[in-house]
């Protein structure tokens, strides 16, 4: 059975909140069939998220297409970090 296609797309406020990052990521992971990625997405999204404290406020989207895990965060309009997995 092959993973639905979706866009998740959401802009947190204030400051970085590993928790909840991991909670929402493990979801949606999950949701995808890809649970066992949850953990290096998660590092990846609460680290970019810790180095800018600075500023208040980022935008997190997850995408599925075509087999595709896509994982983005910016700030600003501005890319902080992204990362991609195939899909079972």
């Amino acid at each position: 059975m092959s993973s639905p296609d979706f866009v998740f797309s959401l802009r947190l406020s204030g400051r970085p909140d590993a928790h909840m990052i991991g909670e929402l990521t493990t979801s949606v992971l999950r949701f995808v069939g890809s649970p066992a990625a949850a953990a290096e997405i998660v590092e990846g999204l609460t680290s970019a998220a810790q180095k800018g404290l600075e500023t208040d406020g980022y935008d997190v989207q997850f995408r599925a297409h075509g087999g595709e895990l896509e994982v983005a965060m910016s700030r600003s309009g501005q890319p902080v970090w992204r990362t991609s997995r195939r899909l079972a």
